[in-house]
């Protein structure tokens, strides 16, 4: 084996000087094989790391759903709906137009005399785009869909009217609580 190594290195042999180039070469070698290694360990943990404090990131996030103040605006997007005369639960195609649209009109004034209900129900809607920005595995996208998807669903169809109505001045307005949309809206 010493042969080998001296012949792929061509360590010229000069007695012990010999000795003292091959042990420099498997010292090298063995050097970085460990500084790989140390790296590839390194690398492993700081992905494992990375995946957990995104758990944990979107367990809050979910948790935070049925917080006190959550509740409270959700009731009062159904009181926004139900001031208007429309059915919170049950409404053929033709209602859910006039409600969609009757949802963007107010809206739109709420948000013109900055009445706090706008930032209540701005704030739901905040939250689902900032749920849609931290799904990033298919995975995590299925539990949301599980937990969350029919709400989803049912906010973004309710304020698609006013979010296309913001986007024409802010164009990436939730855009990803539309990718988080679209995904809820799949088949599985």
């Amino acid at each position: 084996m010493i042969e080998w190594l001296i012949e792929l290195f061509n360590i010229k042999t000069y007695g012990s000087v010999t000795v003292t180039a091959l042990a420099t070469c498997i010292l090298a070698i063995v050097t970085f094989g460990t500084m790989i290694a140390i790296i590839s360990v390194g690398w492993f943990q700081l992905r494992r790391l990375r995946r957990e404090a995104h758990k944990r990131e979107v367990g809050q996030l979910l948790s935070s759903w049925t917080s006190p103040e959550m509740m409270e605006a959700r009731q009062i997007v159904g009181n926004v709906i139900t001031a208007g005369n429309y059915n919170l639960i049950e409404a053929d195609a033709k209602e859910f137009a006039k409600q969609k649209s009757y949802l963007k009109d107010e809206m739109l004034k709420l948000q013109k005399v900055a009445d706090i209900r706008f930032f209540q129900i701005v704030g739901i809607l905040d939250y689902l785009e900032s749920l849609g920005y931290m799904m990033k595995s298919k995975d995590a996208k299925q539990k949301v869909k599980d937990l969350l998807g029919d709400n989803i669903i049912c906010y973004y169809e309710r304020f698609k009217l006013w979010i296309e109505e913001i986007r024409v001045q802010y164009p990436r307005t939730y855009i990803y609580l539309e990718e988080l949309y679209n995904y809820c809206c799949e088949k599985t």
